[in-house]
């Protein structure tokens, strides 16, 4: 786990839907796990995760609609991001790419 706490650090990278995070996200609500968001990528302003869980302003939140169309320079970003931000977990929710094996090395 990061020195940040004691708590399991997670970015998440989301779609439009993100069902999978929203499911998690409403079972850290209930007190069923803990974790602390540390990064949020959507690839959709009107992702349904952003929109449902307002309290996840608080966390590093990037939305870039135009991910994919230039993949050298999105998954630069998603590195430097992780090298940042350093999380226990990535998850990939609604996500539709794919990351390169040295981003998650």
């Amino acid at each position: 786990m990061s020195n940040r706490s004691n708590k399991l650090s997670v970015a998440a990278l989301v779609g439009q839907g993100g069902g999978d995070f929203i499911a998690i996200q409403r079972a850290k609500n209930a007190g069923l796990i803990d974790f602390e968001t540390v990064f949020i990528l959507s690839t959709s302003s009107s992702s349904a995760v952003l929109k449902n869980h307002p309290e996840l302003a608080d966390s590093n939140v990037m939305i870039n609609t135009d991910f994919g169309k230039n993949r050298a320079a999105d998954f630069q970003l998603i590195s430097e991001q992780l090298n940042e931000h350093h999380p226990d977990l990535i998850l990939l929710c609604g996500f539709t790419f794919l990351l390169p094996a040295e981003i998650t090395s």
